[in-house]
């Protein structure tokens, strides 16, 4: 099986989050690393009023200040369809 994911940028052209952001699993990087996960829209700093997109995962680890992300499909593995 090959998936082709288009990377997608999380903020918009002013440098805010985006609002459409996908509420399932994506695949994300921060430059450096990759990570699966959900994700999210955090202050940079406490009490800070601009937010950074980080994607944690199931079991809470977290990849700070993501630069871009693609959604992972669904993919049901069933008999019937054999």
């Amino acid at each position: 099986m090959i998936l082709k994911l288009n990377l997608q940028s999380p903020y918009n052209l002013d440098g805010t989050p985006r609002e459409d952001l996908p509420a399932g699993e994506v695949l994300a990087w921060d430059g450096k690393n990759y990570h699966i996960g959900f994700l999210r829209k955090d202050p940079k700093k406490w009490g800070d009023n601009e937010s950074q997109v980080n994607c944690i995962s199931v079991d809470n680890t977290v990849l700070y200040n993501v630069v871009r992300f693609a959604p992972l499909p669904t993919i049901i593995e069933s008999n019937d369809l054999l």
